[in-house]
């Protein structure tokens, strides 16, 4: 692969150029873009198509804090991810002009926040309590509401809930708002009530991946290194035994359905 610097701001661009369709395809496919906006939970992404293989140790060790672009040359696939963490500062922007250009709207969007909310809001949380923090993010959802139905009139829009994590286990006593597991069911709750029936779907199978995730982290506290596997050291993030399969179960779904390339290129 080659890899440049990307113009917005420092992200990195990750040309791959070598493989090429896998024997279970029939034909490349041509013009498929993919955008996904979030934080570092939504970038794991980015490393479950395989053609990435060659950044998969930088995409697992490293934390890039900036934008990033994966185009896979052999398919004529492009994969762009927004850090956005509140989905304030690219989604309304990229909305507005896939609005203004629909040949620029992607095939797929893939979003998800929560957890940089709870973290940024923790002196209301602290103060006033659970319901006034959440009410900032629940605001913020009515606000994205309507585009992101008209969004998904044309494309597919998936939401991804929030997972349950270790540090709410580490710290069961904790009175900040990452420490608690009702604000995780909140949120979730929230993202669900302002957001369903709008034709976005919701991706809520992680939920219960995550929750059996921490429970054995608390029971077998382990690290895998280098690829981390599991990882209960690390307070905010699954291992990536879960991310292979919440990767699956994005891939293996939409590339059967648009891609038509064949099982062991897509997973």
């Amino acid at each position: 692969f080659h890899a440049s610097e990307g113009a917005d701001e420092g992200g990195g661009v990750v040309d791959v150029t070598e493989g090429g369709v896998a024997s279970g395809g029939t034909e490349p496919a041509r013009g498929q873009h993919w955008v996904i906006f979030g934080d570092s939970h939504m970038r794991y992404i980015l490393k479950g198509w395989k053609s990435v293989a060659p950044a998969e140790k930088t995409l697992h060790n490293d934390k890039p804090f900036k934008n990033i672009e994966v185009r896979d040359l052999s398919v004529n696939l492009n994969i762009t991810f927004y850090w956005d963490v509140h989905l304030m500062k690219h989604l309304p922007q990229e909305m507005i002009k896939w609005e203004q250009q629909p040949h620029h709207t992607p095939s797929l969007v893939l979003l998800g926040t929560a957890l940089w909310w709870m973290k940024d809001n923790e002196a209301i949380y602290v103060n006033f309590g659970a319901k006034a923090a959440a009410d900032l993010y629940e605001d913020y959802l009515r606000i994205l509401r309507d585009r992101l139905s008209r969004l998904a009139k044309t494309t597919t829009v998936i939401f991804k809930l929030v997972d349950d994590v270790p540090v709410r286990t580490r710290n069961p006593k904790s009175k900040t708002a990452f420490g608690v597991r009702n604000n995780f069911v909140l949120y979730n709750q929230l993202a669900v009530q302002e957001l369903g029936n709008t034709g976005v779907i919701i991706w809520n199978s992680t939920v219960p991946l995550s929750l059996a995730y921490t429970k054995e982290c608390t029971k077998n506290f382990r690290n895998t290194p280098p690829w981390y596997q599991w990882k209960c050291e690390d307070q905010g993030h699954v291992g990536y035994i879960l991310v292979y399969q919440y990767v699956d179960m994005v891939l293996n779904d939409f590339c059967g359905k648009y891609l038509n390339l064949g099982h062991e290129f897509c997973t």
